[in-house]
Parts: structure tokens; sequence; C-alpha cells
């Protein structure tokens, strides 16, 4: 490893390799987890939109530990900038480089214009705009989130769950390591393990525990300022959307075990769903039982402020 640049610097070759043992992880999420048992809730909302419902009822199996807050903006770009020095992201305005397999244009991670994120020709490395370090990372792609995810499977020893560039696939079960959430496991944390009949995520006061449009000043805000739910997990309602792992579908009325959405690959305008609401959405679009999607490349940009947490799966 290169001790003497910081690790953006995107000199790839084949023969150039970035170990993980002497990266220092400064702003790990899977440091702060929260253990969201197996068990069984109804999922969806008769009385809500039409894709809410019908309500059916829902087995999760397998246990998971689910950020405990949204993936800041530090946090993405300290992978983002390992990334870049391993080859897996093409730097702006170089040439001449072997790119790593797979290497993605940063087009294709983020949107710039929507991203406190930007790449310094100079220092050749992402940096964070300033003070804007604890605030959710938004206008990333699914692209970006899921590799975000590999990312940190590559630090923390465990087998990453996302293969393919274009369109990608995910191990949902069965193996150890680091996903996006599905969207029964996002509504069952959002939900207190489907014991809470609240709103939103912890409270029916939604001043309490998100930020949306009544309340933010046309801003997001740090993760974590508002109440957390009864899990202590915070801001699953408002702040910025986030990305679940699943493609949008239907439901049926009918029993399900460990669902996994309409299943498949995700790339390009695939539809994928996004949960929680945001910043600028009223609040309707911020209870617990509400669906929206995003296109995996944010190619359509009804809803662009969209950001992540992760789900350590085991």
């Amino acid at each position: 490893m290169r001790t003497h640049y910081p690790l953006g610097y995107s000199d790839y070759s084949p023969t150039l390799t970035i170990t993980t043992a002497t990266f220092e992880f400064l702003n790990n999420p899977a440091d702060n987890l929260v253990t969201v048992n197996s068990g069984q809730f109804t999922m969806g909302n008769n009385s809500g939109e039409a894709d809410e419902g019908p309500e059916h009822s829902v087995t999760l199996t397998n246990s998971f530990e689910l950020g405990e807050k949204e993936i800041t903006n530090v946090e993405f770009c300290e992978l983002l900038n390992l990334a870049l020095g391993q080859g897996f992201i093409k730097a702006l305005g170089t040439v001449n480089i072997t790119y790593a397999p797979g290497a993605y244009d940063l087009d294709e991670i983020l949107i710039e214009d929507q991203c406190d994120i930007s790449f310094s020709t100079t220092a050749h490395i992402f940096k964070v705009e300033p003070e804007r370090d604890l605030y959710p990372a938004a206008g990333i792609t699914y692209y970006g989130a899921a590799n975000y995810c590999n990312w940190l499977a590559s630090v923390e020893g465990t087998t990453p769950l996302y293969t393919g560039t274009s369109s990608l696939e995910c191990t949902v079960y069965g193996t150890t390591g680091f996903r996006l959430p599905t969207e029964a496991e996002w509504e069952y944390a959002a939900t207190n393990m489907g014991t809470s009949s609240t709103i939103y995520s912890g409270s029916d006061a939604i001043d309490d525990v998100a930020w949306y449009i009544g309340n933010a000043a046309d801003d997001s805000h740090p993760v974590g300022e508002k109440a957390a739910n009864e899990l202590g997990i915070y801001d699953m309602s408002g702040n910025v959307w986030e990305w679940c792992n699943d493609i949008y579908g239907s439901y049926s009325a009918d029993p399900v075990t460990d669902p996994i959405g309409a299943g498949g690959s995700a790339g390009g305008t695939t539809a994928v769903v996004i949960r929680g609401g945001s910043w600028e959405f009223d609040a309707d679009f911020l209870r617990n039982t509400n669906r929206s999607t995003g296109m995996v490349n944010l190619s359509s940009k009804v809803n662009t402020q969209i950001g992540f947490r992760i789900v350590k799966i085991n």
C-alpha cells in the first residue's frame, strides 16, 4: 500500500494491489449496527396507497444487523477513496490508466450536483464539502450503494454479496456479508419488529423523529439528530430516502417467508424500492408503509435525495 498518498490516487495497474491490512478505517458503519431478531409481522397497509396493500403475513427467519444511522458523507467518501485507489472508480481527467475489471465511471456511482462529495483534481482524492461530514450521503445510485456494501466487505473480511457491473445480483441469504435491507427487513425494523402501530418510525409525532418538508428548512440534516425508534435506529422516517435491495413489485395477500421482492438482476433503469421519504417530501411519504421507487442509475430524477443504510447478514 502507498503510505505517502491518500487512498484515492488512481495509478492502478494489474501489478498494484492496495491491501486492507494497513487501511486505517476511521469511519466504519459496521461498528454501529443494531441487532434485529427474526420474527413474523404483518406487512403493508390496506388503508394506504394502492401499492401498500394487501396486508400480508411475512416471516423473517434470519436475524440481521441494521445500520443505526444512514451512511454519512464521510463514511461513503472514505471507502470511495479506497475503491478509487484500487482502480474501481475511473478518476476524472486521468488518461492511460488501467482500471480494475468492472470499474465504474463516477456518474454511475453518484450524482455530483446532488451530492456533498466531489473529486479534487489537485489532491486526486474525493472530498466532502466543508461541514457536511455527518450529513447523510445522498444522490447515491443503487450501483453506488450496493458497491459500498462490497467495499465494506473487503475491509471487514466478508464475502461481497453483489456480483455484476451493469446489472447487479445479490446473494440475499446464506452468506455472511453486507448488503442493503430487503423491503421486508426495512419495514420490520421501522415498526419495531412489527409491534409498533405508530405512523412514522418511532412516533406518531413526526417532528420528534423526522426531517421532512415541514421542518427541514430546505436541506437534509446530520444523521441522528431526531429521536430514535424503539430499536434505537435513527432517521428511518425522513432526512433522505433509503435504497432497499428489492426490485419493485406488487404485494400478494399470501403469507411469505424471507421475501426478496420481484427478484432478478438490477441495472440501468430497473425500478428499485426506496423507503422512508426525505426532507423534500411531505409527511405522507414518511409513513412506515409508504413505498416508492428509484431507478438504479437515477436517470429519472424525481427522487435524487436517496441514501442508504447497511445490513449485515450472518
